[in-house]
């Protein structure tokens, strides 16, 4: 009997844990136009690989990761879908290059290349470069429905969001996604806006069609720049779940290990077709409430986002949300992405007296929104925010930063 409770308390945590990563995982892929099913796959698969990397200590669930956005669409735009899993392929390659320097030299020299003066421009440019697609996402008409009405359903569905993360107590706080889409979704099927003929004629399951990567030097340098912003973050959360847990993970497995988990997960998403992994700050936040801090756990979430994957009527379920609704959660969390640049900012007390400082951040916001759209160099289309990401980089380690004066 207590054998059977101890399952079954595993088996409800298990849930848990997928719910509060389970509304970033598929958003993503929704936004990218890009397999639900190959995303929540790579997302569950992902996470068992990094649990076997990390020898089965670290409780954490990797979902699809929101930094790769804008350089997935603009490579999906020049080059097509298999060249940007190509260039998520070797976004995951870069992480197992930082694995591998983090256990040879240690993990402070590699950070001396990104310190926050870098990173939090390059974190705000990635939500604000996205914002003008969310607008797109909310205005595209539906049908004859009065287009006005797309924004009433984005307001209501913004709403939401916003309450349940003011108002929410414990875990409802941290899945303010998963009110406000099926709210959004109601209002949404009041006004005529949600056609569900698809679900109808789905497979209750299937194998989701897998896209093979193809490796176009354009797409590449375009995506894995971006693997310099969510290295930083990853070491954060990692940071994070060792103060939650009370625990050494960036000693033991190693930051080496979690990183190289990280990669190999990205890897494999990218050559299946489905989007990069990231470490989730919403499993976090979870265990910051729950007190859970058993790995199995997350290892449940990930067999059972593997099993969804499959499950071609609650696929096409989700691709029957409307624009307006998703296009307000995007705006929303976009949004939030700029605010955490900002944070990044503001907490490491950035000296903006330093002409250094404002340079920096100057030029790493102007080529980033300048070249938004991507930069051509001869047949090469870079991304905004890898410009910067390269102008950031440069800048930080050929203008040393002045420390400050101890002379009385």
């Amino acid at each position: 009997m207590e054998k059977a409770k101890s399952v079954g308390r595993l088996g409800l945590l298990g849930i848990q844990n997928l719910v509060l990563c389970f509304g970033a995982t598929v958003l993503v892929p929704i936004l990218l136009g890009i397999n639900i099913g190959i995303a929540l796959i790579s997302a569950g698969v992902g996470t068992l690989i990094f649990h076997c990397c990390t020898k089965f200590k670290v409780p954490v669930f990797l979902g699809s990761s929101f930094a790769f956005l804008p350089a997935l669409s603009s490579a999906i735009a020049a080059y097509g879908v298999n060249a940007a899993m190509g260039g998520v392929v070797i976004a995951g390659a870069v992480y197992l290059v930082f694995a591998f320097l983090i256990w040879k030299v240690g993990v402070g020299k590699i950070l001396s290349f990104f310190p926050p003066v870098v990173t939090g421009p390059i974190i705000l440019l990635i939500g604000t470069i996205l914002i003008p697609s969310s607008i797109t996402t909310i205005k595209t008409p539906i049908g004859n429905i009065d287009p006005n009405l797309n924004w009433l359903v984005m307001l209501i569905t913004v709403a939401i969001a916003a309450f349940v993360m003011a108002k929410g107590k414990g875990l409802l706080k941290l899945i303010p996604i998963l009110f406000a889409i099926p709210g959004g979704y109601v209002v949404a099927a009041l006004f005529g806006m949600v056609n569900v003929d698809t679900i109808k004629t789905a497979a209750w399951f299937g194998l989701p069609k897998i896209i093979w990567p193809t490796f176009n030097l354009g797409a590449i340098l375009t995506i894995a720049p971006i693997a310099v912003a969510t290295f930083v973050e990853h070491i954060g959360d990692i940071e994070a779940v060792d103060s939650i847990a009370n625990q050494k993970f960036a000693s033991d497995p190693g930051l080496h290990r979690t990183i190289l988990g990280d990669g190999l997960a990205t890897m494999f998403a990218g050559f299946i077709g489905g989007p990069p992994n990231t470490t989730y700050s919403e499993g976090t936040g979870g265990m910051a409430i729950t007190k859970n801090y058993d790995p199995r756990t997350f290892r449940i979430a990930a067999c059972l986002a593997i099993l969804l994957g499959f499950c071609g009527k609650f696929i096409a379920l989700l691709q029957t949300i409307p624009g307006p609704v998703m296009g307000g959660i995007s705006f929303l969390i976009f949004g939030s992405i700029s605010c955490m640049g900002l944070k990044t900012l503001v907490t490491n007390k950035i000296d903006f007296s330093q002409s250094r400082n404002i340079v920096i951040v100057a030029l790493m916001l102007g080529f980033g929104l300048v070249s938004s759209g991507g930069i051509v160099i001869g047949s090469l289309d870079i991304s905004g925010v890898a410009l910067a990401a390269i102008v950031g980089i440069v800048l930080n380690k050929v203008w040393p930063e002045k420390k400050p004066s101890t002379e009385i």
